[in-house]
């Protein structure tokens, strides 16, 4: 990432990302007023690169909070995300209990299988067993109930803007449909705030 100086005086934004990102499409589609401008950048030849404006506003890891004052704007920051419209992409699809599950299963697997390989070291089949139970647990499972629904994925101070028309959100390489708390839980880890005043204990589980 890197600012540029135009010669008009103005500045933008370079982004260039390597993969897995579903960025550039998710400006393509996407509108709302929490975004802000950008621009695709072809690259046949390498990383997905955009364009994107500079803001000219605070972020809000520079502001001075309380844990309620975050957790509150991580919940309207929520909000305003589930007002983008368009076909929005995602990473992951873990919108129900099932989906989840599935996902759990997969990744639980394929961790067991590069242990038993000997690819990870530093990991034993125990700490595998105690995952797939975390994941199956009642807490965690019960996460999945309502409000579920786009979840940027790394809602963090840093690529938070607040300004006088309101809040602008960057970085939406990996968002996920999901629970939509899991985004307040992030604002307030960011800022090493306790979760678990604000979000339910199984959507807190989940995210750590």
């Amino acid at each position: 990432m890197q600012r540029l100086y135009l010669a008009d005086g103005s500045t933008r934004i370079y982004k260039a990302q390597a993969p897995p990102t579903v960025e550039p499409e998710f400006y393509a589609r996407a509108a709302g007023a929490l975004l802000v401008p950008a621009q695709a950048i072809a690259q046949p030849h390498g990383p997905a690169a955009l364009l994107l404006a500079d803001i000219a506003a605070p972020r809000l890891c520079n502001l001075s909070l309380s844990p309620a004052d975050l957790a509150a704007v991580g919940w309207a920051a929520v909000a305003q995300i589930g007002t983008l419209a368009g076909a929005l992409p995602v990473v992951a699809d873990l919108s129900t209990a099932a989906k989840w599950q599935d996902y759990a299963e997969t990744m639980v697997a394929e961790l067991a299988a590069l242990v038993d390989s000997g690819v990870f070291v530093q990991v034993d089949r125990a700490l595998v067993e105690q995952i797939a139970a975390l994941a199956a647990s009642p807490a965690v499972v019960g996460a999945f109930a309502p409000p579920v629904g786009y979840v940027h994925g790394d809602l963090t101070g840093t690529n938070l803007f607040v300004g006088g028309e309101g809040y602008r959100l960057i970085d939406w390489q990996r968002p996920i449909r999901g629970p939509v708390a899991l985004d307040v839980v992030a604002l307030l880890d960011s800022a090493r705030c306790d979760p678990g005043r604000y979000v339910a204990a199984g959507i807190v589980q989940l995210f750590y």
